[in-house]
């Protein structure tokens, strides 16, 4: 009788496997400000599995909050989790259309194409996140594995070995060599590949089925395939494909034993594939692919993606008229080591993981603020922004420059980021007078991480409105990008000096207290603005952090 062999396994884990990039919401309580309070909301209900009640704050947040890329990957992560899988498609991408920095949107959606059977999506969005975080173990495996789906056996070797490098203890990363192995026919390699990974991860469910595959087809040692087979049916909680692979382990039983089986009972948790011809002298059943092997939890994911005080930029005034310089909410927040720090590490993020890839999916990066007594810090240089006397421009041709700013504004929304600083610098060219054209240049150059570009499209376009608190709080923020956090804390206090009931003046009190607190180690001009958030808003988002700073340091 013939007995029924299924094909290697080569799926890692399909769970959703997210790298988030976490941003701190500094929310307010109330309804002052309701956007961070909606993404801060969201943020806990996706990391404590409630998706649906994420998925509608979320909403809410992405309506106050068009443009803030880390409240539309929260959405995606919470569409992802709920099984609604072209929502989080749409919302990744308007992430990353909102903010190409935030790689972690990219492994997100690499994820998601890999659990939609679409590697050549796959690959690409995971390509785009390995060049940005080249020490990701797991960028690398699930690049592998997308580039597997394709039979692209060179350049998944490839990535899988730059995932050992990274880590060589990494489950997922051995046993996708393995499956290498075994489609180049080097069997005895890929037995090692197998066993290395079950010694990191005992239970780890695709090494165990590839293992009796292996023994099965390959090896010709049927009784260690079976049970290696019974070690798979055992395993809790009951895979995807128990029944199918329940069919082939009792025909083998039949084969190996001479004598029928009764049929193992076991609720299905989903329908066998259908049958598909494996290359083997005899016809086999192939079970279905490995889905989610193991629990699923939210995880975080190593990131850079800066996390600084900014307002949403304005859009440009079609008809012509001088912008007023009205901000919207911020669209990103003050961190840590001061609103600016270029490289930290959290997680959005980033986002998703299974097993030892698998912190909760907003990296916690919230606001750290020294709580210890410390002695008094001895104060720290930084270096001093280059001031440039920048006279006021003369005026030109405004309603040619409103309409190449309003294509710098389409494209800038469709995630074009040079042509849309090119159309911003033509609407320059043709009216150097243009508030709005150099406000949105410094917005675009510094998301596209041209600081510099950003700090001197500001710098002009403070020269044309001194007072505007909205260039004013924007420009302090790429100063903190730049590591100028002197000169950062100055146009701060600039800002708040002219704009003291600015709807920003809070945020610049944070981010200002943030860079004395930390980089400047001048806690007693933290202190002032620490206060001065607590006055304004004792119900503020960090006032508990904030309370213990201040009593850490009378």
């Amino acid at each position: 009788m013939e007995h029924r062999t299924p094909n290697i396994e080569r799926r890692t884990l399909k769970g959703i496997a997210m790298g988030v990039v976490v941003m701190l919401v500094l929310a307010v309580t109330g309804c002052k400000p309701p956007g961070p309070r909606a993404l801060l909301d969201g943020q806990n209900l996706v990391e404590h599995g409630r998706y649906a009640e994420a998925i509608e704050r979320l909403k809410t947040a992405t309506t106050l909050l068009s443009t803030n890329a880390n409240a539309w990957n929260y959405l995606g992560l919470a569409y992802h989790q709920s099984g609604q899988a072209n929502e989080a498609a749409e919302a990744y991408k308007k992430a990353l259309a909102y903010d190409q920095n935030l790689v972690e949107a990219h492994y997100n959606l690499g994820c998601l194409w890999l659990e939609q059977n679409r590697p050549d999506l796959a690959k690409a969005e995971l390509t785009a996140y390995t060049l940005h975080r080249d020490k990701s173990a797991e960028g690398f495996a699930k690049l592998g594995e997308a580039q597997l789906e394709l039979h692209d056996l060179t350049g998944a070797e490839k990535s899988l070995n730059q995932a050992r490098l990274i880590d060589g203890q990494d489950p997922v990363a051995l046993n996708d060599m393995g499956v290498v192995c075994v489609q180049r026919n080097r069997v005895t390699e890929a037995g090692q590949f197998f066993n290395a990974a079950l010694r990191s991860k005992p239970d780890y469910a695709p090494a165990i089925l590839n293992m009796a595959i292996l023994y099965q087809t390959h090896l010709n040692n049927r009784q260690y395939a079976l049970q290696r087979y019974h070690d798979y049916l055992a395993l809790t909680p009951k895979p995807a494909n128990w029944e199918a692979v329940d069919a082939v382990a009792r025909a083998l039983e039949q084969e190996v034993n001479g004598a029928p089986t009764s049929a193992r009972t076991a609720a299905p948790t989903q329908q066998p594939a259908n049958p598909s011809p494996q290359p083997a002298p005899r016809t086999a059943a192939t079970p279905p692919r490995l889905a989610k092997p193991e629990p699923v939890n939210p995880r975080p994911a190593p990131s850079t993606q800066s996390t600084e005080v900014t307002t949403v930029p304005p859009e440009p005034v079609i008809r012509g008229a001088p912008n007023t310089g009205k901000t919207t909410e911020p669209a990103e927040t003050a961190n840590s080591s001061g609103a600016g720090q270029a490289d930290r590490r959290g997680f959005f993020s980033r986002v998703f993981h299974g097993s030892k890839s698998n912190p909760p999916a907003g990296s916690r990066s919230q606001q750290t603020l020294p709580v210890a007594p410390t002695p008094e810090p001895k104060p720290v240089s930084y270096p001093h922004y280059p001031y440039h006397a920048i006279p006021k421009p003369a005026s030109g041709d405004r309603t040619a420059a409103t309409q190449a700013s309003a294509e710098g504004w389409r494209a800038q929304q469709a995630r074009q980021l040079t042509e849309a600083a090119a159309a911003y610098r033509k609407a320059i060219q043709l009216d150097p007078s243009y508030f709005d054209a150099y406000f949105n240049l410094g917005a675009v150059s510094v998301q596209s991480g041209n600081v510099a570009a950003g700090l001197a499209a500001y710098e002009t376009a403070l020269a044309i409105q001194p007072d505007s608190p909205a260039a004013r709080f924007n420009f302090a923020v790429a100063l903190s990008k730049a590591n100028y956090p002197m000169d950062a804390a100055s146009e701060f206090e600039k800002m708040l000096a002219k704009s003291p009931n600015d709807p920003n003046a809070i945020w610049a009190h944070f981010a200002a207290a943030n860079l004395y607190a930390n980089q400047l180690r001048q806690p007693a001009r933290a202190r002032e603005h620490y206060q001065k958030v607590l006055e304004m808003n004792p119900n503020f988002g960090q006032a508990g952090l904030i309370r213990s700073w201040l009593g850490a340091n009378p």
